[in-house]
C-alpha cells in the first residue's frame, strides 16, 4: 500500500511595507501551515495591477514554512493643469 502525503496549505501572503512610492520595492512573504516536503513547494503568484509586479512563482524550500519575494512598483506620472495661466 502507498504512502499518503498531506501537503501544507498556504496560510498567508504578506507585503511589507503595505504602501510604497513608485519606483520603490517591497518585501513579500508566503507562509505555509507546516514545513515544505523534501522537494519544496512552488507557490504561484499573480498580480492584477499595472503599477506593481511580482515574480510568477516562489519556492518554499524543504523543511521551511516560508519564502520571500520582491514586489516592484513603477513610477506613475500625472500631468495636471496644462491650460493657459495669467492674462
Amino acid at each position: 500500500m502507498g504512502t499518503v502525503v498531506v501537503l501544507p496549505s498556504l496560510t498567508a501572503v504578506t507585503v511589507s511595507p503595505a504602501s510604497v512610492k513608485g519606483g520603490i520595492s517591497a518585501a513579500g512573504k508566503v507562509t505555509l501551515s507546516s514545513p515544505a516536503p523534501q522537494q519544496g513547494i512552488v507557490v504561484t503568484l499573480a498580480d492584477n495591477s499595472t503599477i506593481t509586479g511580482v515574480p510568477s512563482s516562489v519556492t518554499v524550500p524543504a523543511g521551511k514554512t516560508s519564502a520571500t519575494f520582491t514586489v516592484t512598483s513603477r513610477i506613475v506620472w500625472l500631468i495636471v493643469g496644462a491650460g493657459k495661466h495669467g492674462p
